[in-house]
């Protein structure tokens, strides 16, 4: 996904200020799909247990609760 920017503006954010021209493009994010598994598997790799997970009927969306092992 991508935000595309309307017009020429300063974002002040924590103290940081980040510029933006018109038409400018935000990547701000990528979609991936998984298998629970997969992505409880992906996760254990980069240091994560997984505590619990939740899927919707439809198996379409998951949310997951994992905890850093690191």
């Amino acid at each position: 996904m991508h935000l595309i920017s309307k017009l020429k503006h300063t974002l002040r954010l924590d103290g940081h200020e980040f510029d933006f021209e018109e038409g400018e493009y935000l990547h701000t994010e990528n979609s991936y799909k998984y298998s629970p598994q997969e992505f409880i598997s992906m996760a254990a790799i980069n240091g994560f247990k997984s505590l619990r997970y939740w899927v919707d009927d439809q198996g379409m969306f998951a949310i997951y609760l994992l905890r850093s092992e690191l």
